[in-house]
């Protein structure tokens, strides 16, 4: 008679872990929107969406990153940790921005909590990576170059802003009042003050002038292609005093 032995654990099921972990930051990231805007709000299927692809790419780059360290068998925990932070993360940063909204204020402020928030996650990657002494400098930068390029291109092409949205009607009432004739009349004005900060042309050199239009200001991802395309030519043309970003 033989007997079968079972492993006691599944090879899956740090696979399956790590994707419920993924899952739960979801779900803050929700609970978190509710808990800011309130009930009566619906789950957005571009945010859901955008939620995947942006999971995808963190997911890529610790692969990446874990890859290029020789510590590829870190995957499946680092996911799971790191997701589980994100939750923690944006329950936290959601709440400060309820309670103190002075702090976001300014790009500068912004840019303060962002990056201990990058740090935090730094830190718990290369706190997984335990590498010799020798090893944690190298492993280290490896790792945070790897992921600030990763969150760099989750914040600039995969912002989860719209995973809970109210519907339409709903919408309109909790909008402010918009006077469409003030913002008409206000236009030679605002397109005034854009022409006269642009830099003067000097003479007889050629120089690159580019207006930047974004057809909506509703949804962030027109206002950040329009930075993105303007800080193209400001980079290779020296187009940047010289540059309209209109929307």
């Amino acid at each position: 008679m033989s007997v079968t032995e079972t492993p006691l654990h599944s090879p899956g099921r740090p696979a399956l872990v790590a994707l419920a972990a993924i899952v739960v930051s979801w779900l803050a990231e929700i609970a978190a929107q509710v808990g800011y805007f309130g009930p009566g709000g619906e789950i957005s299927l571009w945010g859901v969406q955008t939620a995947v692809a942006q999971s995808g790419v963190i997911v890529a780059g610790l692969v990446t990153g874990l890859a290029l360290v020789g510590r590829i068998d870190l995957l499946a925990r680092s996911v799971t940790l790191l997701f589980l932070l994100i939750a923690v993360l944006n329950l936290a940063l959601w709440t400060l921005f309820r309670e103190a909204p002075q702090l976001y204020a300014t790009e500068a402020g912004v840019g303060q909590i962002r990056g201990g928030a990058h740090l935090v996650q730094i830190a718990l990657l290369v706190w997984l990576l335990r590498a010799p002494a020798r090893e944690w400098l190298r492993a280290g930068l490896v790792m945070a170059v790897v992921f600030l390029g990763t969150k760099e291109v989750v914040l600039r092409w995969f912002s989860v802003e719209e995973l809970y949205v109210f519907p339409h009607a709903t919408r309109k009432e909790i909008r402010p009042a918009v006077d469409v004739e003030v913002i008409y009349a206000a236009q030679d004005r605002l397109m005034g003050r854009q022409l006269a900060a642009l830099a003067p042309q000097t003479q007889g050199v050629a120089e690159v002038f580019a207006p930047t239009p974004g057809g909506t200001a509703g949804q962030s991802v027109f206002l950040t292609e329009v930075n993105s395309v303007a800080d193209i030519p400001a980079a290779r043309q020296g187009a940047r005093a010289r540059t309209l970003r209109l929307a």
